[in-house]
């Protein structure tokens, strides 16, 4: 065992290291991102056929609150697939990062034979000499040449143009909603012949609301520099506005950050800078962060890894936030893994709220199992309290409730696969918070060409029951594919009873309908629609939305 590895992991996981690394010499792992959802189950990523996906591939997604969520690839383009969440309550945001485990073994499809030339032979076979001095028979062809490193390679160019529109109209008075947001996210590698990247994401928003809150907005969410990283340079910099790389928990940032890689796997970093706050208009300068971690790796496959991080933050020069970010996974071969992220907050006697000491102010803990029968189980627990804060990061709250608001949830999920295709999924949940408690219950069953071929029919009921409120449904959505578009189809009904109420109408019907369609093509251009609409006790609430995305 390496020195340093903490002494529980040691006692925990005695024999997974061999498993994980005979296994994992099998695969490549793919880095991507999530780039646009897609309906209400499925999200578009940035990797496709291009890279060897196929559908069927598993995908884990890493939000930055920390946990991990499950996909299967769908659909695969050129340049992009889309990925469906096997947890249809929680879809990552777009810019979520992730990764999926393609075979080694898969090779690229040999390009197609022009017609009149399958049946052909060669008439003369020349034989192969290598004419390199320093060749022997027996070593590698390109013995004598050296890998090209990244300030000797060309400018390569890759990201999207992306167009998002929608207007809603709210029922039971004249208001209406509207916005559109234009922009892009462009990554140019090597553009100064140094080997560096440079990455652009901004967009210029134009919204109307109700509420007077008009206008335009234009927002640089990432405008970034960096140099190393890379099998050739273990130390990695970057300066200007983005998501720090070693630990993304720790958030965006406009500032500098440090990264090296030692020569076991092992990571560690450090950064300064100002935080953007998390609001539609990302204004900075008023956030002053200092922030370092450190992850430990299992193995270079980075199964088993673990990290700790420490920040530091001032709020207009006064000291604000004291905080601790863990993370553990633990990825084995055909067995239990475990995601677990925590945020622990030290408060100061000055925290009147709070008082001083650690307090756990969010846990997101997720234990899962897959099967090759395309069966599944996952348990997931998470916790939420607000911390003290000077930065506008959270709702503002009540004086006095700040110690006591908090939200835990526990749900049990489980999936089952059989020989037609058919899925029956089902999820049971409780939570609890410093008013109410409740739990909730789904089950789907998820049933191939009921209707028409390339087609699938998921028909849910559920419930809920809590303190002031019962709730109790049923949801079809019916779901086609064709060879690059595929349709949607949503109709929901739910009856919700309040409790205790002294009123007119104790049951309200809630209806929802939606459909949608999406376009992929392998230029890289996406296109989608969809209208939704809600009827909430006779009043009826309406969208129309409009997506465009060029990968390239």
């Amino acid at each position: 065992m390496r020195p340093g590895f903490l002494w529980m992991l040691a006692i925990v996981l005695p024999a997974a290291q061999p498993a994980l690394a005979q296994e994992q010499k099998g695969f490549n792992r793919l880095s991507l991102r999530v780039t646009a959802k897609r309906g209400a189950t499925s999200v578009i990523v940035d990797r496709g056929n291009r890279d060897l996906l196929k559908v069927g591939d598993r995908v884990l997604f890493h939000p930055r609150k920390g946990g991990s969520l499950e996909g299967t690839v769908t659909v695969t383009a050129a340049r992009s697939a889309v990925v469906e969440l096997r947890n249809k309550n929680e879809i990552p945001a777009p810019g979520t990062r992730g990764e999926v485990f393609v075979p080694k073994a898969r090779k690229p499809k040999e390009a197609k034979k022009p017609k009149g030339e399958e049946g052909k032979e060669t008439k003369k076979k020349i034989p192969f000499r290598n004419k390199d001095k320093d060749y022997k028979r027996g070593k590698p062809l390109l013995t004598g040449f050296s890998p090209q490193r990244p300030k000797d390679r060309g400018l390569r160019i890759s990201g999207r143009h992306y167009f998002i529109g929608e207007f809603s109209k709210l029922g039971g008075d004249s208001h209406s909603n509207s916005f559109f947001r234009i922009g892009t996210d462009v990554e140019y590698e090597n553009p100064f012949a140094k080997g560096g990247a440079l990455r652009i994401q901004a967009e210029l928003d134009r919204r109307t609301e109700y509420n007077d809150k008009n206008g335009f907005d234009l927002l640089a969410q990432r405008l970034s520099y960096r140099l190393g990283g890379t099998r050739f340079d273990p130390e990695r910099i970057e300066i200007g506005r983005f998501l720090q790389h070693g630990l993304p928990e720790l958030g965006v940032l406009d500032g500098i950050s440090y990264d090296s890689r030692l020569r076991d796997g092992d990571r560690f970093g450090a950064s300064v800078g100002w935080m953007p706050e998390p609001d539609d208009d990302f204004e900075s300068g008023r956030d002053f962060q200092l922030a370092a971690y450190y992850k430990w790796v299992a193995d270079e496959d980075e199964r088993v890894s673990l990290s700790l991080g420490v920040h530091k933050s001032f709020h207009n020069g006064k000291t604000d936030r004291d905080l601790i970010i863990t993370t553990f996974q633990y990825l084995p071969v055909d067995a239990w893994e475990f995601h677990g992220t925590t945020w622990v907050d030290y408060y100061e006697s000055k925290d009147n709220e709070k008082g001083k000491g650690f307090e756990l102010t969010q846990a997101i803990l997720s234990l899962n199992r897959s099967w090759e029968d395309g069966s599944g189980m996952a348990l997931n627990y998470s916790h939420i309290r607000f911390p003290q804060l000077l930065r506008n990061e959270f709702p503002p709250q009540a004086v006095g409730d700040l110690a006591d608001q908090r939200y835990d949830r526990l749900a049990l999920r489980s999936w089952s696969e059989y020989e037609d295709g058919t899925r029956l999924l089902m999820e049971l949940a409780a939570w609890d918070d410093e008013n109410d408690s409740g739990a909730s219950a789904e089950l789907s069953w998820d049933i191939p060409e009921l209707v028409f071929d390339k087609a699938r029919t998921e028909l849910t009921v559920f419930g809920s029951v809590a303190k002031f409120s019962t709730v109790g449904g049923g949801r079809i959505v019916h779901s086609r594919q064709y060879e690059n578009i595929h349709w949607d189809l949503l109709y929901e009904a739910a009856n919700h009873h309040q409790n205790g109420f002294q009123s007119g109408t104790d049951d309200i019907l809630q209806h929802r309908f939606r459909i949608s369609r999406s376009a992929y093509y392998d230029s890289g251009w996406s296109i989608t629609t969809f209208a939704e609409g809600r009827v909430w006790d006779e009043n009826l609430s309406w969208s129309l939305a409009l997506q465009l995305q060029k990968s390239f």
